[in-house]
């Protein structure tokens, strides 16, 4: 499984295969390790980049494995006896020419995005308990709604608890801001902590409102969050540690409160 928000990474996965498997087809030894050279480094990269599994494991084993084969092809490059003069100068010739269009497209797409919006759909996720603030959140929600003149929508958590993985995914990829409405037991609720754990790792955006009854806890109940929240080890499904939601709750005293 991929962690919430990476689940694009299953057609790069299987793009990979499928192209592995059709460049053998090519019936040039240099062609083949030139080519298999240039799937597997920028994939290489990616998956160190994203860790894109769920399992710590997984990414450590699927990073290993292509640094060998690619380590494997660099080898074998040394083996071939005769080299194809013709199709390595094709491939230097287009090799040049992607390098002037990746230097173009970038920026173009730098200029892009400085005269576009943001393209998230959601301007803010609200994060709230439901029993110690659920009339506030549509209050809040309201607000922020007339905030973004009615362009962009507001979420609020507890519209759609049925599948936690696209919940998740909505926080790390198509919010701009979190809002996390401190109330007395916010971070006993596994779910509030596993969006406030999301935002922390995709690096969305963060704002606090604490309610006055809100106590921050002290650095015993972090330590021992597994006991006191036994419920959050269901997060491990969607690939949320324990010690990554103690992180998550060690840092969110950083953003600012409103």
């Amino acid at each position: 499984r991929f962690r919430p928000g990476y689940q694009w990474f299953a057609v790069v996965f299987l793009l990979r295969n499928l192209l592995s498997a059709l460049v053998q087809a090519i019936n040039s030894p240099t062609i083949q390790i030139i080519l298999l050279h240039t799937l597997f480094l920028p994939l290489f990269g990616l998956s160190i980049k994203v860790m894109p599994w769920a399992a710590l494991g997984a990414n450590i084993l699927d990073i290993t494995i292509t640094m060998f084969l690619c380590m494997l092809l660099l080898l074998c490059g040394l083996c071939v006896g005769e080299t194809d003069t013709v199709a390595l100068g094709m491939i230097c010739s287009a090799a040049v020419i992607a390098v002037f269009v990746v230097v173009i497209a970038t920026i173009a797409y730098g200029v892009v995005q400085r005269l576009t919006i943001s393209k998230k759909h959601f301007a803010y996720f609200i994060c709230h308990h439901k029993a110690g603030a659920g009339n506030l959140a549509r209050l809040l929600k309201m607000n922020l709604k007339e905030k973004t003149d009615g362009k962009k929508n507001v979420f609020v958590d507890s519209d759609d608890l049925a599948d936690l993985a696209m919940l998740f995914g909505y926080v790390s990829s198509d919010t701009e801001t979190l809002v996390v409405v401190c109330s007395t037991q916010i971070l006993c609720r596994h779910w509030c902590v596993g969006e406030i754990t999301t935002a922390h790792a995709s690096g969305t955006r963060v704002i606090k409102a604490e309610l006055p009854d809100f106590v921050w806890p002290d650095q015993a109940f972090i330590d021992d969050y597994a006991t006191v929240v036994p419920d959050v080890i269901s997060l491990s499904q969607y690939g949320i540690a324990t010690d990554t939601v103690r992180k998550a709750l060690l840092w969110l005293g950083g953003p600012p409160l409103v």
